[in-house]
């Protein structure tokens, strides 16, 4: 497995897979997931790099050829996996199939041509060598790196002047160089998540964002998302379901999990495709819909890419069943409750604080940033979504940030409102005053 996955960790151990983790620079420095003993770890600098991964294999003494799978649940390792499989005659997603699930143009150009509908768009080989005079050909639209992740460097523009604007700050950034422009999707964003083997939809769980990624993110929100119910959203799954097999056909996923996106616009009662990922969803997605249908992706995915049936045998959880990204300000972490603190708190299942004490919190570029994040039950969706919302509240009164590139004067401010004692005094005399 390239990269590291506690959630296919422990689904390795549960079912008796022999598992190695190709574990990046990034993932150690981090230290979040635990790889128990006698799992067998090669440390390279890139855990989703084809030359990197295959000279830690290499140094490690692995022969690539010697497994019976090469997976990754990592978005950027999905065509490293590929290739590498391809390479050496293992078990591993097509390479065209991965492309077509990494490359936003790709999968659209497939699915329009397929007859799904999906945004048009238009790509641009090179952010660099853009051209002043572009006519924005879709008002709005939204640009995007062509093989991006949740909407980072993600923008909605309206005018031409907008989208020079936007164009001239990823220009001088050079991060990424090809970029989709894509007609903007209005509508309910969707989320679906399930299960491929033998060229058949197998299992399917959707659940939708309480507001879009990009709402979320234009309004400095925190992602809130619940599962709609089999039962009482019934008409949603009838819809999806079919839609959600003819797309993963067309891209050609004829076993494994995927994570799909889709926009349901309420007036037209139009569905349309989004994006979708030849991996589990990020997130709470795992615990999510195990706790609302005791499937395990996971699982589900480790059985898939090893060419075996996987065991599906769902059991709907009536209750109202969501997750909430835990809120911060970019600075310097000082305190924040703890994982225990939240799971006392009602209607919270499970709770994750990723954050160490110390850490430098980033700007806010995209709904993966997070301190960390809750699952959620309640009787009701809407209990579900008011106890989110709650939650995100609770957690920001409790947590201490050093603003950023604040002066020694905003600190002592900043420290006189947030210390308990209302600050520290600066100077003082042994006696109480002065002494001649």
């Amino acid at each position: 497995m390239l990269s590291d996955d506690p959630q296919v960790v422990r689904a390795a151990g549960d079912i008796g897979v022999d598992l190695t983790v190709v574990c990046g620079a990034g993932q150690r420095d981090f230290g979040m997931v635990a790889i128990p003993d006698g799992t067998r770890q090669v440390f390279v600098q890139d855990s989703v790099g084809l030359e990197s991964v295959l000279f830690g294999l290499y140094r490690a003494g692995v022969d690539p050829a010697g497994f019976d799978a090469i997976y990754s649940t990592d978005e950027g390792g999905v065509v490293t996996a590929a290739a590498l499989g391809h390479s050496f005659g293992v078990r591993a997603i097509e390479p065209r199939v991965a492309a077509l699930f990494r490359d936003k143009s790709l999968a659209k150009a497939a699915l329009r041509a397929a007859g799904i509908e999906a945004a048009d768009f238009r790509v641009i080989e090179d952010i660099v060598e853009f051209p002043d005079d572009y006519a924005l050909p879709f008002r709005p639209a939204v640009l995007k790196p062509v093989a991006g992740g949740a909407t980072y460097r993600t923008y909605v523009v309206h005018t031409e002047a907008e989208l020079r604007a936007v164009v001239a700050r990823e220009r001088d950034d050079k991060r990424h160089r090809a970029y989709i422009l894509e007609e903007f999707m209005p509508g309910d964003e969707w989320h679906v998540d399930g299960v491929m083997f033998g060229g058949e939809l197998r299992f399917v769980s959707v659940g939708s964002y309480q507001k879009t990624c990009l709402t979320t993110l234009a309004e400095n929100d925190w992602l809130r998302t619940f599962s709609f119910d089999p039962v009482h959203d019934a008409d949603v799954y009838e819809r999806v379901t079919p839609l959600a097999e003819r797309v993963l056909r067309t891209l050609g996923l004829d076993s494994g999990v995927f994570h799909m996106e889709l926009f349901h616009d309420r007036e037209s009662g139009r569905l349309a495709f989004g994006e979708c990922a030849a991996r589990r969803g990020g997130g709470l997605i795992e615990e999510q819909v195990f706790r609302k249908f005791g499937v395990s992706l996971a699982e589900a995915a480790l059985r898939c890419a090893l060419g075996v049936a996987p065991v599906i045998e769902p059991v709907r959880r009536p209750e109202a069943v969501g997750s909430v990204y835990l809120p911060y300000t970019s600075g310097v972490l000082l305190a924040t409750p703890s994982a225990e603190d939240l799971i006392a708190l009602p209607n919270v299942e499970y709770a994750l604080v990723e954050w160490p004490i110390g850490f430098t919190t980033p700007m806010m570029k995209s709904t993966i940033n997070k301190v960390g994040q809750v699952l959620l039950t309640a009787g009701s969706r809407a209990e579900l979504l008011r106890r989110a919302t709650e939650i995100v509240g609770w957690f920001a009164e409790r947590t201490i940030i050093v603003p950023p590139k604040a002066t020694a004067r905003q600190l002592r401010e900043w420290y006189a409102r947030v210390a308990p004692d209302g600050g520290r005094a600066a100077a003082a005399w042994k006696n109480g005053s002065r002494v001649g």
